[in-house]
């Protein structure tokens, strides 16, 4: 759950897509509705390939008001995001009720660091734990330790070693 005082991040970044339920067609920004920060002032969106907007700098708390007049009024929806640098909103809206609903929100991370990743940054396909890299030698055997070839005069000898 979001605080109030969370909410009020100035430099997040909304990335926002609102769809009609019945085609689930884009809704324009503008002609369908229209998008105010937390202090009343409209907020410009510049429009992405998807049919999505990005609202850089919107804040954590915004107003989204439809265009269409629904019974003499201008239907609303007051929306607190979570945390996070950017978020992404996904939303229904119907033009002919002036419903909102199914509200989704998604942040989103700079950085993955789950072990997936990590692994398919190694170059490895998905390996199964405990996998060691392509080339590399096994050596968890104390009695039968490989000698390390250094430029040295010195060889280094792991044969007393010792596991706990």
């Amino acid at each position: 759950m979001t605080t109030a005082a969370q909410g009020n991040s100035a430099s997040q970044n909304v990335e926002m897509y609102l769809f009609e339920p019945d085609n689930f067609d884009p809704l324009t920004l503008g002609n369908d509705f229209r998008v105010f920060d937390s202090n009343g002032e409209l907020a410009t969106g510049i429009g992405r390939s998807n049919g999505a907007y990005l609202f850089e700098g919107l804040g954590g708390k915004f107003t989204i008001v439809s265009t269409h007049r629904i019974a003499g009024k201008q239907p609303q929806k007051h929306f607190l995001v979570e945390p996070g640098d950017h978020v992404y909103v996904q939303g229904c809206y119907n033009t002919r009720t002036g419903e909102f609903k199914d509200f989704n929100q998604k942040v989103w991370t700079t950085r993955r660091t789950d072990q997936k990743v990590a692994r398919m940054r190694m170059g490895m396909n998905n390996p199964l734990p405990g996998d060691l890299p392509l080339g590399a030698p096994a050596n968890d055997d104390c009695t039968g330790a490989i000698l390390l070839d250094c430029d040295s005069t010195v060889i280094a000898d792991n044969t007393s070693a010792t596991t706990a």
